[in-house]
Parts: C-alpha cells; structure tokens; sequence
C-alpha cells in the first residue's frame, strides 16, 4: 500500500510540472549514490499476506573501501533485518563493491552472488545512469525490460530534493542519490505460480538514511539478544470486534505494558502485563477502521510489536 501511495503521489505532482521545471533537469548538483554509511531498507511484499505486511525484511549498507585491479570501490554488504522489527540487524555478509563516476553521473558495481536479478557475477557492470534526458532508454541489469525516460522532475524524497526521472513503461522511478522506488538491485512485481509454495508480490525502498546505523535507527542483534526478543501474534488480523494479542518469551518481560497506537502516534489504549501472562484479549469495536501497532514494553522499553488492521 505504501508503494501504491508512493506512486499516486508522485504521479499527482506530474500534474503540476511545468515547462521551465523539465527544462531545468540539473537546478541543482548532483547527488552522488555512493557513499559512505549510506542505507537501503527494502521490503518484499507477498500476494500472501497483508498489504502492509513485509513477507521479508533486508537490507543494503555502504561502508568501507576497497581496491580491485587498480580501481578504488567501496564495500557493498548485505544484511538480513528482523522481519518484524526491522530495526534489529541479524547478519551481515559482503554483497559486493560499488563506485561512481560523478562527472557521467553512472554508478558501476561487482556483485559476489548470483541472486537472480539478471545482473553479472564477479566482473563490473553499469548499475545506474543517472545522466539520461527525456526520451532515453534505460540500461538497468536487474530489470527485466528497458524503461523509456518520459519526464523529469524534483520531489523531496528521504529528507532531501532529489531529481527523479519518471519512467513510461514501469511503475518505478529512477531517484538520484538513491536508486529506483523498489530499492538498490532491487525491483519488480511478481505473479503468483500455480505453485503450492509460490508467493507474488513487489518489492519496495522503505528507507533511505545516510549516517551511523544507530543515527538511521538501526541496533546489532546477537544470537542471545534475538531469542530473547517478545513474539507477539496478533489475531484476527483484520479484526472487526475483538483481537487477541499473544505474547510469547514472557519469562523475559519485566514490568511489561501493552500498548496500542495509530498511525499517527496517538495512544489508543494501555494496560500492564503481569507475570505469567500470555494473552491480551482487546474490545476493537469502537474503534476507526484503519491500521494499528500493537507495542510491548518491558522495563521501559520496547521489545516487541506488531501491525494489525481493524475493518
């Protein structure tokens, strides 16, 4: 649902591009993608789950340099998130090596693994062009058909204006500094086989930060520390009178509290849990249909949570 937000929005804004603004492509420097502590927060969504449900939660980071053949990169690494609490990193492998030509505005990459993006394996290829006009094909190795540039414009996206160029035959956006709406080697919406294990779905950029993990709000998880996390299942989810919250790990709670909020932040409702307790059964009836975060807190502070939606 977010991505379908993303894009509407950014669609409604086409309405309003004019002349001079196309005509002024580069009002302002350009934004380099490669740089140090920069991080993608990517999400696959399945056609098995609930829009707002990421099936899998992982992540692209840029940190350190490194040279091959004479050329200078730097490290690209991967890392597997917490599919329900995304901010917790559970591991981190080396993906492969990045640099960028600033004066072309190309961005150039070696990847280690093949994970079926179409992309090559151990040699370097052309990631991303970022100097391209209106009228100009893409070149892009992970997606699966060249995109035809048909406009381009300036949105504040991740904190900062950045020049986006709107593609003709796909529901992705090229985003300077950043990479496509779907991620970094990421992209695509995936039907569902005629398969028992088959899962459709989209990928989707959740976030982009520059800075220290702890400064984009992302915290090491040790194998100890991740057992020790609270699981809470939320059903029925969608729920129309009554939801039940079950708690799991409790042994680890101290002084706990559930707690409910919005989507705005605001606290619908409290209550403590007692030790023992593995359940909270919720009276929904009164409330607004919408999306819901359901927050466990122990000793102050957060070790659980999960997104429900109330119909």
């Amino acid at each position: 649902m977010k991505k379908l937000l993303f894009f509407a929005f950014l669609s409604l804004n086409l309405c309003f591009i004019t002349g001079n603004q196309v005509s002024a492509q580069n009002k302002q420097p350009y934004q380099p993608l490669v740089v140090e502590n920069a991080h993608w927060e990517v999400g696959f969504y399945s056609s098995e789950n609930p829009i707002w449900a990421p099936y899998e939660m992982y992540q692209y980071v840029i940190s350190g340099d490194s040279a091959l053949n004479g050329t200078q990169y730097k490290k690209l690494f991967y890392r597997d998130l917490d599919d329900v609490d995304p901010e917790y990193i559970l591991s981190q492998e080396l993906y492969g090596l990045m640099r960028e030509d600033t004066l072309s505005r190309k961005v150039f990459a070696i990847t280690f693994n093949n994970n079926g993006n179409g992309c090559p394996v151990n040699e370097e290829f052309q990631l991303y062009d970022f100097g391209l006009e209106v009228g100009d094909t893409t070149n892009l190795c992970f997606v699966a058909y060249q995109w035809i540039i048909y406009d381009i414009f300036y949105e504040t996206l991740f904190g900062k204006e950045r020049k986006v160029f709107n593609t003709y035959n796909s529901p992705d956006y090229l985003i300077e500094g950043v990479g496509t709406s779907s991620g970094l080697l990421d992209w695509g919406y995936f039907a569902k086989r005629n398969e028992p294990e088959s899962k459709g779905g989209w990928y989707e950029l959740l976030n982009h930060c520059v800075g220290t993990d702890e400064e984009c709000g992302y915290l090491w998880v040790g194998i100890e520390e991740r057992e020790k996390l609270i699981k809470l299942k939320v059903s029925p989810n969608p729920a129309k009178e009554i939801v039940n919250f079950e708690i799991g790990n409790i042994q680890y709670l101290k002084q706990a509290q559930l707690r409910c909020y919005d989507v705005f932040g605001s606290l619908l409702h409290s209550e403590a849990v007692v030790p023992g307790q593995k359940e909270v059964v919720l009276d929904i009836s009164s409330w607004p249909s919408g999306m819901y975060v359901a927050v466990v807190y122990s000793n102050g502070g957060v070790v659980g949570k999960s997104k429900f939606v109330v119909e």
